[in-house]
């Protein structure tokens, strides 16, 4: 039997019909007896876990004044060539050119947009224009065509002269909403390379939204995640170039499609996941939600019929509160959200991992390939095969365990975690071929939120010791799992997968962009500065 409390009986709280299909708290009947789920407060036995399910109504596209600063990388390195032959230049042009034919087909005056390039240099290739500023939207996409590698590559420069144009549009439109979004697939070789520096050079709002894009394994992993461990700041690594589309299309989809803002979730008598600090706590800001938002928190209470959620947040720029609902299920199973938890428990402690240890790298792969194996027993068990929730939690752990201990290990386990943590659409899945153990492995710190970045000003290469025999049997146990593809995501939503979809070209929209990318010594012949 299921009964359903609602407490919607405050003139200042909004219709929960209004804004949501599914928006529950349920716990479990018995107190936790898995020991693997951790508490900061007191023993175990002592808790119910629970899950706090949001699951939004689909929303119109926002009726704000909308600025979107595309600031892009074009240096030499963008000349390298991908899997399919496209250099990474063609795929950002199709991509862009994507995103314009979306914005002409939705036909919106409130969205204005920016490109800014840079190499050592920063060049503007438009400013502040909307769609209908262009007799024909080919002028616009023959604008984009012409982009084309060329020199080093500048951060320090990008980020100044991007962060003066930004605080300039702030001030002189203080209701716009700002969306920067900034893509880089190198390091910086010219201008600071230092963390703290080029952080402080950004400007941090309540209306300014960061967006820091890591194409490819060459990337500032280190730097891009910790200039966006702030609030409204988000990195992205896109593993794969020739998916650069699925990201950018997540991306707009959250800012043209948002439903509620500054949300913050609060818990009475109990208490609710931080993924980032791996710790229990009873108020958790987790930014926008946005139209068919799909998303599941997890909660611990001593009592859990005392225990209530309150979500504080705005609604078409007001100021509101919901009290979520209370469903009472006899004989709850959340056996599922239980591995989730566990699997983001784990994941928090590759990030944590320091390389210092041995001892300590393959304990954590043990402990890896134990719940690896759990859940595939579970799921073989109970005709749960094609389950694509307890999928994507295995998918978590086979990349962590393929790359912990590489050089490339902290970028992917990170990105997984954050992606696992968020219930983000896309997520890495294409791992290198070679981890390159020889050139040692960086040291990964703690994911904090708000406080510190995946990757600390420290991180040193230090060459591990040769594994051991038992190591390479786990290593051989887990490689026979196979990835699940972008379609098998149990995060995707009906909206944002159109938009993803057309934003990557895999739907009407096709490659257009036929100019061959010059080779590098061609460009150092021709380039003149």
């Amino acid at each position: 039997m299921t009964h359903l409390n609602n407490n919607n009986n405050n003139s200042d709280m909004i219709s929960n019909n209004r804004l949501f299909s599914e928006f529950y708290t349920t716990f479990e009947n018995e107190k936790l007896t898995d020991t693997s789920i951790i508490s900061t407060e007191t023993s175990l036995i002592d808790f119910h876990f629970g899950i706090l399910k949001l699951h939004s109504v689909p929303a119109s596209i926002t009726n704000n004044d909308i600025e979107l600063v595309f600031v892009v990388d074009h240096s030499r390195s963008m000349c390298d060539k991908c899997s399919d032959g496209k250099t990474k230049m063609q795929h950002i042009i199709h991509t862009l050119k994507n995103m314009f034919l979306y914005f002409h087909k939705i036909t919106s005056n409130n969205l204005y947009f920016t490109i800014f390039i840079f190499d050592e240099r920063f060049d503007t290739i438009m400013e502040r224009k909307r769609i209908k500023d262009y007799d024909n939207i080919d002028v616009i996409l023959e604008i984009i065509n012409n982009i084309e590698p060329r020199g080093s590559t500048d951060i320090e420069k990008a980020l100044l002269k991007s962060s003066e144009y930004i605080v300039m549009i702030k001030n002189k439109y203080p209701e716009c909403i700002i969306n920067n979004i900034f893509m880089t697939d190198g390091q910086a070789t010219s201008g600071s390379k230092n963390n703290v520096t080029l952080k402080n050079i950004l400007t941090f709002d309540s209306n300014i939204y960061n967006y820091f894009i890591g194409f490819g394994l060459d990337h500032d992993a280190s730097l891009l995640n910790f200039i966006s461990n702030e609030k409204n700041s988000s990195y992205y690594f896109i593993d794969a170039i020739e998916k650069s589309g699925l990201v950018y299309g997540e991306i707009l989809h959250d800012i043209l499609y948002t439903l509620l803002t500054d949300v913050e979730i609060v818990v009475e008598n109990g208490s609710i996941y931080d993924y980032k600090n791996n710790i229990w706590v009873k108020k958790l800001y987790i930014g926008n939600i946005n139209g068919e938002s799909n998303k599941t928190y997890h909660l611990l209470s001593y009592s859990p019929n005392d225990c209530e959620v309150i979500i504080n947040c705005k609604f078409d720029k007001e100021e509101n509160k919901i009290i979520v609902n209370k469903l009472i299920i006899e004989n709850t199973n959340h056996i599922k959200y239980i591995y989730r938890q566990r699997t983001l428990q784990l994941l928090y402690d590759i990030n944590d991992y320091t390389n210092k240890s041995y001892e300590m790298k393959s304990q954590i792969k043990k402990n890896i390939i134990i719940l690896f194996n759990e859940i595939k027993n579970y799921m073989n068990n109970n005709d749960l095969i094609e389950d694509i929730f307890l999928k994507n939690l295995c998918d978590d752990l086979y990349i962590s365990h393929r790359t912990l201990g590489s050089r490339y290990g902290a970028m992917y386990s990170c990105a997984r975690q954050t992606s696992q943590g968020t219930q983000r659409c896309y997520t890495v899945s294409q791992t290198p071929d070679y981890m390159e153990p020889e050139f040692g492995t960086l040291r990964l710190p703690k994911l904090q939120r708000f406080k510190t970045n995946c990757f600390g000003d420290d991180d040193v290469f230090i060459r591990p010791p040769a594994e051991d025999a038992d190591a390479n049997n786990d290593n051989q146990d887990i490689l026979v799992h196979h990835m699940n593809d972008f379609d098998d995501s149990p995060y995707l939503t009906p909206m944002a997968t159109q938009l993803m979809r057309e934003i990557s070209g895999m739907n009407t929209l096709s490659m257009q962009y036929d100019k061959e990318c010059l080779s590098m010594d061609d460009l150092e012949e021709t380039q003149r500065y």
